[in-house]
């Protein structure tokens, strides 16, 4: 069991909890049937579009991660993932709450957040072979030169590309923005009209960002076995 937060009002300060997990190789189709039974029939469809068993996976855990944190939040009804919707721009919440979400996958890795009194955007990237040319019409020419010149290139290109995935997130509209918005991301501001804060997390095997509307204060960070979401039972109080 994970410890429960207490109870939540309007005076509580902006609160997020976030989770990860790693798929693992041996990871199965009879795996993906026992995850899916646990979500609403309305995602199926979303999930089971891919073909390849391990895009299913990446997106399944991703909405289990959901259910985990919200009850975590104490939000148990919510959990049951009912009231999850997609914006005109692909961008997930959850009908009538009181929680922002968001999510993210790359190679054996999901990630998935909620935040309380904030809006957020999450991303997770992992250290790969790239061609870093796909990067010049959204990276800076400072940026560009500065990749170029790095120890690591691959990883100061998916540190760039990660803080900016994950303000494009928080932000909703994504890469449907012009590509001077997302070059000059620093100036892409949140509702309010204040700057996003961005925090990046330790990540062993990529990069991790976290965006906010609002000052980081509270963040809860858990790891969940993949077996245990899987298999886990909807609750729903």
């Amino acid at each position: 069991m994970y410890p429960q937060l207490q109870q939540l009002t309007s005076n509580t300060k902006p609160t997020i909890v976030f989770g990860q997990c790693r798929i693992p190789v041996w990871a199965e189709t009879e795996h993906f049937e026992r995850g899916i039974s646990r979500l609403p029939d309305h995602l199926h469809a979303d999930i089971r579009r891919y073909h390849r068993l391990e895009d299913r996976l990446s997106r399944l855990v991703t909405r289990l991660l959901v259910q985990k944190i919200l009850q975590i939040f104490g939000l148990w009804g919510e959990s049951s993932l009912s009231g999850w919707r997609k914006t005109a721009w692909g961008r997930p919440f959850l009908k009538d709450s009181i929680v922002d979400i968001s999510i993210s996958h790359a190679g054996l890795w999901a990630v998935g957040a909620a935040g309380f009194n904030c809006r957020i955007g999450v991303d997770v990237e992992v250290f790969r072979p790239l061609d870093l040319t796909i990067f010049t019409p959204y990276f800076t020419t400072t940026e560009m030169a500065r990749v170029q010149t790095a120890a690591q290139p691959v990883a100061e290109a998916l540190n760039c590309w990660s803080l900016r995935e994950a303000i494009l997130k928080a932000d909703g509209r994504g890469l449907s923005l012009p590509e001077a918005q997302i070059r000059d991301i620093t100036g892409l501001l949140t509702p309010a009209g204040t700057a996003w804060r961005v925090r990046p997390l330790v990540f062993a095997d990529g990069c991790l960002y976290l965006a906010c509307d609002q000052e980081i204060d509270a963040l809860d960070r858990y790891e969940f076995d993949f077996l245990e979401l899987v298999n886990s039972e909807v609750l729903t109080a």
